[in-house]
């Protein structure tokens, strides 16, 4: 059952997909865009790159305001800290996008030569930070969307990313598995690439696994939760301006009643995992098994088919002659992506937040730098 559900939600979204396409739309997508237009796109994408960067270079400074020198701690240290990680959070979320438009937008020999560094750098920052889907979901959407807008990727170049890319995730499982960050070392990621398994990293998730407690569970052991888990993602979107400290310990579950008010991946590692739970930790979570236990099998038809037919329009359009559909796009795509292995909150809230930066930097700048174009 757990494997027909999620072939299911792959069949609804080419449903989805096919629908929503039009031959119109299809040929008007193929027909080339003007010089200006594409530059003019591309420029919107590398200045909105440079707010975003900017950005996350902010968040990074008030993470080490809070926290020190960020080597002395391991990736599970934030998630089990009561000081307040909102910067080390919003750098997380901010980077991945500002590299992409950054890569995606650059058109001079300057422009690209900075980008590219900049890229370097951050991907082995967020790569070996043990946060692998911060670094290589970005990196799947920004490939995609360079061909979207009319680049290649030769083949022998694509099939070494992809090869690496199975190595790094077994690899750096392992690492971040050692400790802190300064005990990473040459001879450490040698080790861990030398032990990675290309199986364990096709495995990686464990979706089916989730999604088949879920089902285990709902709603013969827990009540469905009809849609109130959407609604609670879309109204924690909008990021907490004040500071505050993370509580730990999060609810009381003493309450059953409370057990419904956690968001789907806490619920399920509270259920499995509860030690994990205590420590702020998470096992994640499926979009399929999200659709389900809050509408039922209905629930994934109608989530899978509207996904996809989103998902076909978006495909039908050219994107060098909308900038800021680019950018939306950009901003967007990668964090959809997260929700294979989690809950619908770590789509949302990384884009609202983003979109809200973008707005601030684009009217400032406006204000401030009246001699740009855009």
């Amino acid at each position: 059952d757990v494997y027909k559900r999620q072939v299911m939600a792959l069949g609804c979204l080419g449903i989805g997909f096919s629908a929503s396409l039009r031959r119109k739309d299809l040929v008007e997508n193929k027909s080339s865009s003007s010089e200006s237009s594409k530059n003019a796109s591309l420029s919107f994408a590398y200045w909105t790159g440079i707010g975003l960067f900017i950005a996350s270079m902010i968040f990074l400074a008030l993470a080490i305001a809070t926290f020190g020198n960020l080597l002395n701690y391991s990736r599970l240290d934030f998630f089990r800290s009561v000081d307040d990680t909102r910067g080390v959070w919003a750098f997380l979320m901010v980077l991945p996008s500002s590299i992409i438009l950054l890569v995606i937008g650059a058109q001079t020999r300057f422009q690209k030569y900075i980008s590219y560094a900049i890229f370097g750098v951050g991907f082995t920052v967020l790569l070996f930070s043990g946060y692998r889907s911060m670094a290589l979901f970005p990196l799947m959407a920004g490939a995609i969307i360079w061909v979207k807008t009319g680049r290649k990727i030769p083949f022998l170049v694509a099939s070494g990313i992809v090869v690496a890319g199975l190595v790094a995730v077994s690899a750096i499982g392992m690492l971040r598995a050692m400790g802190t960050y300064s005990e990473i070392n040459l001879d450490a990621v040698k080790g861990s690439i030398k032990q990675a398994n290309v199986q364990d990293a096709i495995e990686l998730g464990g979706t089916a696994l989730l999604l088949a407690n879920t089902m285990r569970r709902v709603p013969k052991k827990d009540q469905d939760w009809c849609g109130i888990p959407y609604l609670r993602h879309f109204r924690i979107a909008i990021p907490r301006v004040m500071p505050g400290k993370r509580d730990a310990s999060q609810m009381n579950m003493s309450n059953p009643e409370n057990v419904r008010k956690l968001n789907p991946g806490r619920w399920i590692t509270y259920r499995l995992a509860p030690w994990k739970y205590k420590g702020g930790e998470g096992l994640g979570f499926s979009a399929v098994g999200e659709a389900y236990i809050n509408f039922g099998l209905v629930g994934v038809l109608v989530f899978f088919c509207g996904l996809g037919f989103f998902l076909g329009r978006l495909e039908s359009v050219n994107l060098l002659r909308n900038p800021k559909l680019l950018v939306f796009v950009t901003v967007a795509f990668w964090p959809l992506l997260k929700t294979v292995r989690n809950d619908f909150g770590v789509f949302l809230k990384p884009l609202f937040f983003t979109l809200i930066i973008i707005m601030i930097w684009h009217v400032s700048t406006k204000l401030f730098v009246r001699s740009r174009r855009i």
